[in-house]
């Protein structure tokens, strides 16, 4: 072999060699990138299973950390988490990134516009890839392109602002869209299969945290601002009238239960404008308290507690003079109740805070009422005024939604000025399908039974989940009785225990009515069921025994449950209605859908009696739809 062969040979290893060593490298570079990749999705995932465990707990938070979680595992610039409220696309949760990507007047002109991109992922129901065409300079709408379908359509969404490519991804409960997961990059970003996988995955796991999540803090919220209602009855029971000092408390109180800020607004006799406070006045506050506007031009022309329109006298001033953009008027005292001064609450929200729901809004018209009624109330520190609204308040007679039944239900007081009475039902959600269904009647009328029931009411919240039976719940509500009530007050009850997935229930009906249960009510041919199995009476005697029927039921069955003065209501001749005439009403009223039974039975016992009850009357009916 010649020389010139061997510094060729030679030169072609070393070549060979040095592609070997580069292909080598880029490998390692790959597989280090694709571990890298594993590690950050498998990050995010197991963060998923932590954080979904905390949604009750508070699921802003927990919203805001998943999104963080997520932004990390696609490296992307921004995230959204929404959840579908009762009013629409609410954006619970933010990644770090998305206040980098977008800016404060956005953020602000988002409140003003519908979220494109959420209702256009619910609709498709599936994992939905955009393009940005079109970037406009603030929220406005942008050109934008399904990456699947290469169609084009406008949309206004804050990251069209500053993001190339968008992705949405829809979170499932129940075979409905309850989330939507938007994903947003500075550049054109492609999902690969992996990406698409993982988006799969965490949209299983969330599914199960959110349906839960959603109804716990529903119920959660509810009695907050029950518990804050009271404070604002309170609050105005223990002041003299309807001063500024009054207010300022009231309004201290709605802040901390919404919570929201708030800004009170007095209008005094000969002055042309209003004067508005915010609560947190101080060196630092540069908003002025002092407007051109009156009284009724704040209050509007419609009454009652009312939205503030952004178009507006005063939805212009507070966009001119805070970073706040929707809330509620709220009128407090506006007939010169103290010294010629009218009073009303501004309750408002920036656009990082959650919107208003229909909690807000119904608790807002209940301070407003409270405060009016006060107001006007010649027996402002009598004691059973006293009494009587923190029962309405505390012992209002409500059905919650139950995952798996359908309910419809009616309370009429026999005292005509009572909101309350000895008659109360109740719903407990034990969860796996299994809830507790409570009809008591005290004896009694009006503010006195009510003490007694809303005392049974809150026993018997706490006893269905300390005792297995229905018969040990009554039971031990028999003891509370004996305890704490007078010798001649007693109950009757019907406490029914349903496991829908083995379609079964128990029941214990303590000196009550019998509960029927009507099979196929929709069918041409539905039957009656009467429960029948008896107990004692509650609080009568120490040591009664107390003993659970059964029943099994299809799905659609209807369970009614009501109290004795349904049957017990009388003809002007003096005849009872009665059990029968029940049982035929009953029946009758199927035939028109669950919602449509209390009212048609009702409406039967009263042409029977002439509209003449002398008994407080309460019905339940409960149709079981089975879980979804």
């Amino acid at each position: 072999m010649s020389e010139h062969d061997k510094d060729a040979l030679t030169h072609g290893s070393a070549c060979g060699a040095s592609i070997e060593v580069q292909e080598r490298d880029e490998e390692v570079a790959r597989l280090t990138d694709e571990l890298s990749s594993c590690r950050r999705r498998l990050k995010a995932v197991l963060g998923l299973l932590s954080h979904s465990s905390n949604f009750g707990l508070n699921a802003m938070e927990t919203c805001d950390l998943i999104a963080n979680e997520l932004a990390d595992a696609l490296l992307a610039d921004a995230a959204i988490f929404y959840l579908i409220a009762d009013r629409g696309y609410v954006p619970f949760g933010v990644s770090d990134g998305f206040y980098l990507a977008v800016n404060a007047t956005d953020v602000a002109d988002l409140a003003r516009t519908t979220p494109g991109i959420p209702p256009l992922v619910a609709r498709t129901r599936a994992l939905t890839c955009l393009s940005v065409l079109e970037r406009p300079g603030r929220i406005d709408e942008a050109c934008i392109m399904r990456d699947d379908a290469g169609t084009r359509f406008k949309v206004r969404s804050l990251l069209s602002t500053s993001c190339s490519s968008i992705v949405g991804a829809p979170v499932f409960s129940e075979d409905r869209v309850s989330a939507v997961l938007v994903f947003g990059w500075h550049e054109h970003h492609a999902l690969v299969d992996e990406e698409r996988e993982m988006l799969q995955t965490i949209s299983e796991t969330l599914a199960f945290g959110i349906s839960s999540a959603l109804s716990q803090l529903r119920l959660t919220r509810s009695n907050d601002l029950k518990d804050a209602l009271l404070r604002v009855h309170d609050l105005a029971m223990k002041s003299d009238s309807i001063c500024s000092s009054m207010v300022r408390q009231v309004a201290l109180c709605v802040a901390d239960a919404m919570p929201a800020r708030v800004l009170m607004v007095e209008a005094r006799d000969g002055e042309a404008g209003c004067t508005i406070v915010p609560l947190d006045t101080g060196e630092d506050c540069d908003m002025p308290i002092q407007t051109n506007m009156s009284m009724d031009e704040i209050l509007g022309e419609a009454p009652g507690v009312r939205a503030v329109q952004h178009a507006s006298a005063l939805g212009m001033w507070i966009a001119r003079h805070t970073d706040l953009n929707s809330g509620f008027v709220v009128p407090i005292a506006t007939k010169r109740a103290c010294e010629g001064v009218r009073f009303a609450l501004l309750v408002l929200r920036s656009p990082f805070d959650a919107p208003f729901d229909f909690l807000d809004e119904e608790f807002l018209h209940d301070v407003s009422g409270e405060i009016g009624r006060i107001a006007f109330s010649e027996r402002i520190h009598a004691n059973e005024a006293q009494i009587a609204h923190a029962l309405q308040v505390g012992l209002r007679n409500e059905m919650p939604q139950v995952n798996g039944i359908s309910t419809a239900s009616l309370y009429l007081s026999a005292t005509e000025s009572a909101v309350v009475g000895g008659d109360f039902f109740d719903l407990h959600e034990l969860g796996e399908g299994r809830f507790v269904v409570v009809m008591g009647d005290v004896s009694g009328k009006g503010v006195e039974a009510a003490v007694v029931a809303s005392m049974a009411k809150t026993g018997l919240a706490a006893y269905v989940w300390e005792k297995t039976e229905p018969d040990e719940m009554v039971s031990a509500l028999n003891s509370l009785f004996l305890n704490f009530s007078r010798a001649e007050t007693f109950a009757t009850m019907c406490v029914v225990l349903v496991d829908l997935p083995s379609r079964s229930a128990k029941y214990c009906s303590a000196g009550h009515p019998p509960a029927m249960l009507v099979h196929a009510p929709d069918s041409a041919n539905p039957s009656l069921e009467l429960l029948a199995t008896q107990s004692p009476v509650v609080g009568a005697f120490e040591g009664m025994r107390y003993i659970s029927g059964s029943f099994t039921f299809e799905l659609g069955d209807v369970l009614f449950l009501y109290t004795d003065g349904t049957t017990e209501a009388r003809s002007p001749s003096g005849g009872f209605f009665g059990e029968g005439n029940l049982r035929d009403a009953l029946l009758r009223a199927c035939r028109f859908g669950l919602d449509d039974i209390p009212r048609r039975v009702l409406k039967e016992v009263e042409e029977f009696s002439g509209n003449d009850t002398h008994d407080d009357i309460a019905m339940v009916a409960v149709r079981f739809d089975g879980l979804a």
